[in-house]
């Protein structure tokens, strides 16, 4: 009996021990995914930099559903998921009004990083259209439409999947679910520290931006010019 039980112990210990370095070797997969698809993020983000050198000007994006104002034109365009941490409880009220007034959102809560390091689970607000202006965040659907205007964001990060803006208004962040959130973050940084009135760049302004060694990670700066000079902006996954 006790040869046994000692074999069964030395079987379970085996299993969890094989258990384990299965659990390390998937999280080695996901954190190696995670920094290939920053770096792709980055590289991106940079190409755009560098083009809009070339070209002197933003790739302007259709705006049709967008009421845009004088002097207001579109910079980057996307179909996204908007997401709010929120807990758990009050995620599954969330769900059960929206059942009863609309077919339930068929997305999963995603776990979203902090500015601390910690993580939150962010539940799905809608899908929608989320626009970048010279002036703003727009983020448009049939669940819910978020207005937000530069003059009251005190924070913009891009993370490996989603866009994160902090409004003074709020306790807790907008999330969008973007496909380059650093390219989104850089941008958003640069025209809210000083909002650009054309989509021209100014004669004898260059853009520098250039990876930080961390991944996700771009440093912006730009030449001196008269009448319109960003701040130095860092856009971070």
């Amino acid at each position: 009996m006790a040869t046994f039980l000692a074999i069964l112990a030395i079987a379970f210990a085996a299993l969890a021990g094989l258990s384990v370095r299965e659990q390390r070797r998937k999280a080695a997969r996901t954190d190696q995914q995670r920094r290939a698809r920053a770096f792709a993020q980055t590289s991106a983000a940079c190409s755009y930099i560098d083009e809009l050198n070339k070209t002197r000007a933003f790739p302007l994006v259709p705006a049709v559903n967008l009421k845009v104002t004088d002097g207001e034109f579109s910079l980057l365009f996307e179909h996204c998921t908007q997401y709010e941490v929120m807990t758990a409880r009050a995620a599954r009220l969330r769900a059960r009004r929206r059942t009863l007034r609309r077919p339930r959102l068929k997305v999963a809560p995603i776990k979203v990083n902090s500015g601390d390091g910690s993580a939150d689970m962010a539940h799905p607000v809608g899908g929608g259209e989320l626009f970048l202006t010279n002036q703003r965040l727009v983020f448009m659907s049939a669940a819910r439409s978020t207005n937000i205007m530069f003059d009251d964001v005190i924070g913009i990060r891009g993370t490996s999947d989603t866009l994160a803006v902090h409004t003074a208004r709020r306790r807790r962040p907008y999330h969008f679910t973007v496909q380059n959130p650093v390219l989104w973050a850089l941008l958003a940084k640069m025209v809210s520290s000083h909002t650009p009135k054309s989509p021209m760049l100014p004669d004898g302004m260059r853009l520098h931006a250039a990876p930080t060694g961390i991944p996700g990670e771009v440093h912006l700066e730009a030449t001196r010019v008269r009448g319109w000079e960003p701040t130095p902006a860092t856009a971070q996954a």
